[in-house]
């Protein structure tokens, strides 16, 4: 079941990202603030590992690469609400109330993926 879940949120993540990169005016609807180009790689690449852990055969493994993503994608949210978005020098995640509420929806897919039980 963790598996099923990691492999969800890692692809409506990516399709989050795709969506803000290559969708003309979509961005505008996901991010309330200007979208960048950085903030855009980092949820597809941050769905793109989620759903790489969820499609392993190891529940252990689906379990552990939820909470780490989990983790990050949290520790995004909380800058975002902080406005810290540029806290590394060069890259800019992307802030507002539709990409704030994905950054914290994939930190609760990846954490609560170690409390479910296995059918």
């Amino acid at each position: 079941m963790s598996r099923d879940l990691t492999k969800l949120g890692g692809i409506i993540q990516v399709l989050f990202g795709a969506a803000g990169q290559f969708v003309p005016g979509a961005s505008d609807v996901l991010s309330t603030t200007a979208a960048t180009s950085q903030g855009n790689i980092f949820n597809m690449a941050s769905g793109v590992l989620l759903s790489i852990f969820g499609f392993q055969r190891s529940a252990g493994l689906a379990k552990g690469g939820g909470l780490i993503v989990g983790l990050i994608n949290a520790a995004a949210g909380v800058l975002v609400l902080t406005n810290k978005t540029n806290i590394i020098p060069g890259f800019q995640l992307n802030s507002g109330t539709p990409q704030t509420i994905v950054y914290f929806a994939i930190a609760a897919v990846g954490l609560l993926s170690l409390f479910i039980k296995k059918k």
